[in-house]
């Protein structure tokens, strides 16, 4: 079975540098109820999605 290793999105994912690309704001909030739904896809896709590190929020 296909694993995949995820991590829970980072408070401070907002303030990282980008180098290449011109500077967009992340929507925190965003990227953390995507992240939300990314283990049941891919669980539905035939993967087993296992989170390395679990904080509470």
């Amino acid at each position: 079975m296909l694993t995949a290793i995820t991590r829970d999105v980072n408070a401070s994912m907002g303030n990282c540098e980008l180098t290449y690309l011109p500077r967009v704001r992340i929507d925190a909030g965003l990227a953390l109820q995507q992240h939300q739904r990314y283990p049941s896809v891919l669980t539905a896709l035939g993967a087993y999605a296992h989170n390395v590190y679990k904080r509470e929020y």
